[in-house]
């Protein structure tokens, strides 16, 4: 399951105007509604004591030792070898190694009290094809590439994916359906997991392994019926467009890695949950990696024992890894002051109130929102033609639209949204003075071009070794800075100034409390 971070700085401020649900890139138009001119009081009302010296709790993961060693495999995975040592595809006796490049097939459940299994959706590729895994690449959960390490795929099952055949008593069965429940519930499942060796009947409704044994892979059913808890006299649970994808062999003996969610995951109910993934290997590409010895710590890493002086440690390996510990608790120390930033949000978005809301501002936001919407829609025209059926059809796609909610209906209400967010944090910095000017200005206003252009180096493939000269290298990142500061604009970057002073000046008369996770990775 592939995970990606963001980088502490530009991305964290731009939660201030909704861009983390949102798809403009700036959203700064006020209308002619002045946030620092007007009088704010007759369109927000919050009491001091609701934003000042708040006391809140985050969830987020300690620095472990798997935690420094996954940092160190990660830094072996990047100065491993340019070239391939050998194609391992058709080798079932290789030893996964940190370089390596796996191609695997994965499919993650948890476990309860119980002991009960529960696969999980959207955390399975057996359908979307074989995913690619650096060893060493940071691409995939805490837990997963590491738990890989020293293993050898012959010790393993193989896992086949049969798309032809009948479905049989013994059959694991991948199936697309849609169920209709007798509170009137409708439930669209994709790729289920149905073991036909298990009592099915007793989740699916009675009749449901009947009404499916024996019918080919491949082909769809139309509509077939069950009855939950027919004891009872239960109501009919209907399924309508069954589709029997395929079928696998192969399950009964993965490799199983035990994986921890990220604190920061976008899919907030996975946040730090402990889940467990089968993994099959199917084939590898090997690459020799370094050890991390001495020679490694001074040649690759850059560091010297003068460097490393400051770090207890034995030995100069010892001293690198309380190095990279550092490294990881000052990122810990990050981590914990965004998710703070984001439940002081969510504190302040509960206990403001809004008498109403400033005209212009709510239009001028949902103008751009507009013109971002034609300008998508232009684009996609231009490439794929309007066979989807005009701009209300390709906006309801385009912002995920389900029920009787009409786009402009959408963008109306998360116009409203970015304002009242406006009026919140502009509201607080007027009548806390914390308004920067002067040299304090200057530095903030800086450091938010700073990070945005660090953030889209860090985004792109900007990368030194690429060019012809350091001097092609500046010519390339100034170009990249100019670029970045047209399309953003100076309004835009002086929000961001206003934003890190107001931020910081909240999140230091802040109590932050800390939760863990149960349980060792």
């Amino acid at each position: 399951m592939k995970t990606k971070g963001k980088k502490k700085g530009f991305a964290r401020g731009l939660c201030l105007l909704l861009l983390l649900s949102l798809t403009l890139g700036v959203l700064t138009s006020c209308g002619n509604f002045s946030y620092t001119e007007s009088n704010l009081s007759d369109y927000v009302k919050i009491s001091r004591e609701d934003y000042m010296g708040l006391t809140v709790t985050v969830s987020i993961d300690p620095v472990s030792d798997l935690k420094v060693e996954e940092r160190i495999l990660q830094l072996r995975y990047q100065n491993r070898s340019d070239t391939a040592e050998r194609d391992g595809a058709s080798l079932r006796n290789q030893t996964v190694t940190a370089g390596d490049v796996l191609s695997i097939y994965y499919q993650g459940y948890s476990v309860d009290e119980d002991g009960k299994k529960t696969y999980l959706e959207n955390t399975c590729n057996f359908s979307s094809g074989l995913a690619e895994l650096g060893i060493g690449s940071g691409s995939f959960i805490s837990g997963f590439e590491y738990g890989l390490l020293g293993l050898n795929p012959k010790d393993y099952s193989v896992l086949k994916i049969i798309k032809t055949g009948t479905i049989e008593e013994d059959t694991i069965l991948y199936a697309d359906y849609v169920a209709y429940y007798p509170d009137g519930s409708v439930k669209n499942v994709t790729d289920a997991r149905l073991d036909f060796s298990e009592d099915l009947d007793a989740v699916y409704g009675e009749g449901f392994r009947e009404a499916l044994l024996g019918k080919p892979i491949g082909t769809v059913i139309k509509q077939f019926t069950t009855v939950l808890e027919p004891e009872q006299s239960a109501a009919d649970i209907y399924y309508s467009d069954f589709t029997p994808n395929f079928r696998t062999t192969g399950e009964e003996n993965p490799i199983v890695v035990k994986t921890r969610f990220p604190y920061n995951y976008q899919t907030e109910s996975m946040r730090l949950k402990t889940v467990y993934f089968n993994v099959w290997i199917d084939s590898a590409v090997l690459y020799d990696a370094p050890e991390f010895d001495d020679a490694f710590v001074t040649d690759k890493l850059g560091m010297s024992e003068e460097d490393l002086a400051a770090f207890d440690g034995d030995t100069l390996t010892d001293r690198a890894r309380a190095s990279i510990r550092k490294t990881l608790e000052d990122e810990y120390e990050a981590g914990k002051r965004t998710l703070a930033e984001e439940e002081l949000w969510k504190v302040l978005k509960a206990k403001a109130e809004f008498p109403k809301l400033p005209k212009s501002a709510v239009e001028a936001i949902e103008q751009e929102y507009l013109d971002d919407l034609n300008q998508k829609y232009a684009t996609y025209t231009e490439n794929y033609g309007s066979s989807i059926g005009g701009l209300e059809a390709f906006a309801t796609e385009y912002y995920g639209l389900s029920g009787s909610t009409t786009y402009k209906e959408y963008i109306h209400s998360q116009a409203e949204d970015v304002v009242k967010e406006k009026l919140i944090f502009y509201d607080i910095l007027r009548r806390e003075e914390k308004l920067p000017t002067g040299e304090e200005f200057d530095k903030l206003y800086n450091q938010a071009v700073e990070d945005a252009l660090d953030y889209y180096l860090t985004q792109s493939s900007y990368n030194k070794d690429s060019f012809e000269s350091e001097e092609k290298y500046n010519e390339a990142v100034a170009a990249l800075k100019q670029n970045i500061l047209s399309y953003y604009g100076e309004d835009y970057f002086k929000e961001q100034a206003y934003y890190e002073a107001l931020l910081d000046y909240l999140i230091d008369n802040m109590t932050i409390k800390t939760t863990y996770p149960d349980g060792a990775l």
